[in-house]
């Protein structure tokens, strides 16, 4: 046997005993990665508007490169492990969430962080079937393929909002067409379980309407699982947890609905309420959606208290036998000067990023899987397909 053989057989066994100790210890139902639903269309207008009940401490641009490797700082500092982002489609002109995207990935790599897309089927650029099918087509054959597009037991996840749009018979025809194996995992929206005959896994976006969200989300799993019987086939639950709501300050909701934060609590009773499901992966609604007022990102009212939380929750979750870390106090909110508000602007065209060299994916998934122990499995996955 020659040397770069035994030195292959070497690596492999060491990371083989690796996955075995740690899958022992931490893959469990009680630590699933967790995820954040991201927004990359703000502006500089978008602060103006009054349409939000906060303001981040530090109004941006999503177009903005630096900004954006902020984002997915603070977020590796909460141990979030990935960004799902809403996106209308693979047209550039107009459209911030392709060209953001992009910038996501790229930014991801170099950080050893990971983004999805949520697939916006209402998206003003998918005027029909055929226009979400192409949608479709152009991201299995684009972002799905890049190193820091988030998998799940090896498998590229795409989130959709809204697949309700079309029948259940209309999307079996749809992934037919694009990805008639399977080879990417399909999450839909919402709570028509129906769906679940073409798609892979369910999750709801908000809980925020529920009069008990612990209760709410008890709800779902075995109905998933019964499913799951049925079919013979494993179908995933992402359960969701949310820090708050306000949507009070957007014109046009009928009826407007604000969800108290209580000082942190409703998001601690939120995140142990969807940990206690057992899910499969758990998001958090979410990151940076201000104008529902859900965001946990740093704001003028609560400074990083939300996302000091987010790492205590995170970290307790990965971690349950480790000693508790002092619960984060928060500053009482300031209120936010708004202005009138204006008719929304159409979302501008941002230039095309031209990609950067991205790290090598497989010392990147090694270095993070040190420190995000639950996902070991998948990245011992990436990294014996090198071989």
């Amino acid at each position: 046997m020659n040397y770069q053989m035994t030195k292959k057989l070497s690596l492999i066994s060491l990371f083989a005993i690796l996955a075995m100790l740690v899958g022992q210890s931490t893959a469990t139902a009680d630590s699933p990665p967790v995820l954040a639903f991201y927004y990359a269309w703000f502006d500089e207008h978008s602060w103006e508007r009054g349409e939000t009940a906060d303001l981040p401490v530090q109004p941006y641009v999503s177009a903005d490169p630096a900004t954006i490797e902020r984002q997915v700082s603070q977020a590796l500092q909460a141990g979030i492990s990935a960004f799902v982002q809403s996106w209308y489609g693979p047209q550039t002109e107009n459209n911030q969430t392709e060209t953001n995207f992009r910038t996501l990935l790229d930014v991801a790599a170099q950080k050893g962080f990971y983004a999805a897309v949520d697939f916006e089927v209402t998206s003003p650029f998918f005027s029909d079937i055929a226009d979400v099918q192409n949608g479709l087509t152009a991201l299995l054959a684009t972002h799905v393929r890049h190193p820091a597009y988030f998998r799940f037991n090896g498998k590229p996840v795409i989130f959709f909002w809204r697949q309700d749009r079309y029948s259940v018979d209309t999307w079996a025809s749809i992934r037919q067409a694009v990805d008639p194996n399977h080879d990417t995992i399909w999450i839909a929206e919402g709570t028509n379980l129906d769906y679940l005959q073409v798609f892979d896994g369910n999750h709801l976006y908000s809980i925020a309407w529920a009069a008990n969200p612990a209760a709410e989300l008890n709800k779902w799993p075995p109905r998933i699982q019964n499913i799951s019987a049925q079919q013979g086939v494993h179908k995933l639950w992402v359960a969701t947890t949310m820090p708050g709501y306000d949507d009070t300050h957007i014109p046009g909701r009928v009826p407007p609905l604000a969800v108290p934060r209580e000082n942190g609590a409703y998001f601690r009773r939120t995140f142990q309420a969807a940990l206690a499901t057992a899910p499969d992966m758990l998001i958090i609604t979410s990151f940076n959606e201000w104008l529902e007022g859900s965001q946990i990102e740093p704001s003028i009212s609560y400074g990083d208290f939300y996302l000091n939380l987010a790492h205590e929750l995170i970290s307790t979750a990965a971690q349950p036998t480790a000693t508790a870390t002092p619960t984060p106090v928060p500053p009482s909110p300031t209120p936010t000067a708004t202005t009138p508000p204006t008719a929304t602007a159409t979302a501008t065209a941002t230039p095309t990023v031209t990609p950067t060299p991205n790290p090598n994916p497989y010392i990147s998934a090694i270095r993070r899987a040190l420190l995000y122990r639950w996902r070991l499995h998948i990245y011992l996955r990436q990294f014996r397909r090198f071989f």
